[in-house]
């Protein structure tokens, strides 16, 4: 989905798809630099087909004879060769380089010259393209089937919650630990005391213990309800679900990037070894906060939400 200079805001994509009536296929094109396929997980090394999110193009549809844009839609583009893994015509890959954490994913940058896939490569279940070229659709608007392509991505706001709360648990479990066992100070004549026993000490790491514990259970309930989601296909249940993941994505993921770091802080130079793991656990946790949605364009989802539904509610 994300392109170099898009990643947010996806109905500005620039990628084509241009149906051609007379062979029954979609040409699948990069029109500039600013529209290469960015940070795309295992595109660099290893991946056989992707899902390219593009500008479906229908000639002639449109305004006097005009092609006419019918929004962002979904297609399987197979990339490499099932056989021999070499790189297929009208196709360039490149590595994005190495990165701050999570380099056992080798995201990739596509760029697509003219490339052709058949008609059945369209992903219709919002939108469809007939053999005639004719468009059909049982959503009405361009926003409310981006809306509806877009709530099909809303699983991976649910699993980045779900793991950002696994990697704080690890942190604090770690900090914790070392805090009890650590000894510092204490009476004169007397042995040194648990760094635990300290208020100050406590102050910084039982909020985040209590909200592990918080955020394990807030979990587990976004889990719940995106399970009937998938099993009713609810509309109501839906929006509740896309207000709820990306509230929780957001507001977990950035907690957990703070408290990273009081936990390192908080286990002195020792948390600064990287065998106690908490420099790895920042740089791989680090991204969270960006991908599968930017955190703070996630919680502008919030108010929206429940502004929206309080509105038909009302009426």
């Amino acid at each position: 989905m994300t392109e170099l200079h898009h990643g947010s805001n996806v109905q500005a994509l620039q990628t084509t798809a241009t149906f051609d009536p007379v062979t029954d296929e979609f040409i699948i094109d990069t029109p500039n630099d600013g529209a290469i396929k960015w940070w795309i997980g295992n595109a660099a090394l290893h991946g056989k087909f992707a899902t390219v999110f593009a500008r479906l193009i229908l000639p002639l549809q449109g305004k006097g004879g005009e092609p006419a844009d019918m929004g962002i839609h979904a297609f399987i583009v197979p990339i490499r060769d099932l056989e021999t893994h070499a790189v297929l015509p009208g196709i360039e890959i490149n590595d994005c380089g190495h990165k701050i954490g999570l380099n056992g994913v080798d995201n990739g940058a596509l760029r697509f010259r003219s490339v052709r896939i058949p008609r059945d490569n369209l992903l219709n279940r919002f939108g469809d393209v007939a053999r005639d070229g004719k468009y059909t659709s049982s959503l009405p608007t361009i926003n409310r089937r981006f809306a509806a392509t877009l709530g099909e991505l809303v699983g991976g706001r649910v699993g980045l919650a779900y793991s950002s709360v696994g990697v704080l648990k690890v942190a604090v479990t770690i900090a914790v630990r070392y805090a009890l066992l650590r000894q510092q100070f204490g009476p004169p004549k007397e042995p040194e005391i648990s760094v635990l026993d300290y208020q100050s000490h406590q102050h910084k790491l039982m909020p985040m213990l209590a909200s592990a514990y918080a955020f394990h259970f807030a979990r587990a309930y976004l889990v719940d309800m995106y399970s009937e989601m998938k099993k009713t296909n609810d509309e109501d249940v839906t929006a509740d679900v896309h207000v709820l993941s990306s509230g929780l994505k957001s507001y977990i993921t950035s907690y957990t990037a703070k408290s990273i770091s009081i936990c390192r802080e908080s286990c002195g130079g020792h948390g600064y070894a990287a065998v106690n793991r908490f420099g790895g656990l920042r740089n791989d946790h680090d991204i969270f906060q960006t991908f599968e949605g930017d955190n703070t364009v996630l919680l502008q989802q919030v108010p929206i939400g429940i502004l929206y539904k309080a509105h038909y509610d009302i009426r």
